[in-house]
């Protein structure tokens, strides 16, 4: 892998409602609805809430998400260096988790099948 200097400079991430073209008003809604699906202990992400609502396509969805991905490896310490190409054919490979808190879901010295970035939060 060729390492590079393209990848542009990291200063904050972004929400999944910024790379989406909706408007800011079903945006609101759709996180008010979430919210309250949180407050019943149910957890439903933006994305789906604005797919259920026709606001979005699924095509848009996807694109925004791997916009979204790439803007938040590109701000990963471990990347940094890499070109904005090759980041581009990682994010591709990559799926994202939510984790509760208090979950366990890697344990020392016990070998996994996947490696894991902690993007948001704190392990």
């Amino acid at each position: 892998m060729e390492l590079g200097t393209d990848r542009k400079t990291c200063t904050v991430l972004r929400r999944l409602g910024e790379y989406l073209e909706c408007d800011p008003e079903t945006i609101s809604s759709a996180l008010a609805r979430q919210t309250g699906l949180t407050a019943k202990e149910e957890r439903k992400r933006l994305g789906d809430l604005l797919l259920e609502e026709m606001a979005i396509t699924p095509d848009a969805l996807r694109e925004a998400i791997l916009n979204q991905r790439l803007d938040r490896l590109q701000c990963c310490p471990i990347f940094f260096g890499i070109s904005l190409e090759e980041i581009t054919k990682i994010r591709n490979w990559i799926s994202e988790e939510f984790v509760s808190a208090g979950k366990e879901f890697i344990s020392q010295d016990v070998q996994g099948k996947c490696f894991y970035l902690l993007v948001d939060g704190r392990a």
